[in-house]
């Protein structure tokens, strides 16, 4: 429980960090704050509403239940073999889909670690974490013990949940 307490505190950290860096960067953040985060919640909230209407409009609840952890792949399975009549196309259409998720995963993952390392370089500065984290790499200038302490928690993680992709799947879904 404790270590994914401490993935969902990174995801989470680094969420806040973003969007506090929004106002930073920002001519006029009075104004263009609550117009981006008015657009951004309409986008949301417009774009997945209308992939859960289609997921229930195509999908049956017996397949609902069966693939509650892959919906919107078995739906564009679903809807481009009814559309094109071809089994193939559907398939191909599925497997976009997946490899689209996993590259938002990746994408994700690495947003969390900017964030974080973000989020962490700036709380060792305040003097509210170790300064051991602003350590720099000669070379290359990166600030290397959040990587190794980023990776540690990663590792942690994956240990907590005995490599399990369906458990780690449970603590972020």
């Amino acid at each position: 429980l404790v270590i994914a307490g401490l993935g969902n505190a990174i995801l989470g950290a680094s969420g806040v960090e973003s969007v506090m860096q929004i106002p930073e960067e920002l001519d006029d953040p009075k104004t263009a704050v609550p117009k981006v985060y008015n657009w951004m919640l309409s986008i949301l909230l417009g774009f997945g509403g209308l992939v859960t209407l289609t997921i229930f409009f195509v999908l049956d609840p017996v397949e609902l239940l069966k693939g509650r952890d892959f919906l919107v792949s078995m739906a564009g399975d679903k809807s481009m073999t009814g559309i094109s009549g071809s089994v193939m196309l559907g398939t191909l259409f599925k497997t976009v889909i997946v490899i689209d998720a996993a590259l938002v995963l990746i994408a994700a993952t690495n947003t969390s670690f900017a964030g974080i390392r973000g989020l962490w370089v700036t709380m060792a500065k305040d003097h509210l974490m170790p300064r051991f984290f602003l350590r720099t790499d000669s070379k290359l200038g990166t600030h290397k013990n959040i990587h190794i302490v980023f990776l540690a928690g990663i590792a942690l993680l994956a240990i907590g949940a005995n490599a399990n992709l369906e458990v780690l799947g449970h603590w972020y879904g």
